[in-house]
């Protein structure tokens, strides 16, 4: 059996996985330092925010992918 479309799909998702965690990681940072009253860290905070959230769209929709590939894969 030809393990390829899975390794694909797995590295896909590790990918995604790692953008969603460096976006997190962004938003607590900046976050943190706006309750510190740093000057600009409300607007860091708010990009950081949308970088997570597209973030996890792409997860999202590269999930979906993936379940799909899956289902032509198994059918």
């Amino acid at each position: 059996m030809d393990l390829t479309p899975y390794k694909k799909q797995l590295n896909s998702l590790k990918q995604c996985i790692v953008n969603v965690e460096l976006a997190m990681t962004a938003y607590r940072t900046a976050e943190e330092a706006c309750s510190y009253g740093m000057a600009g860290a409300h607007v860091r905070a708010e990009e950081a925010k949308e970088r997570l959230e597209m973030a996890q769209d792409t997860l999202r929709r590269q999930a979906r992918i993936n379940f799909l590939l899956n289902q032509e894969v198994t059918a």
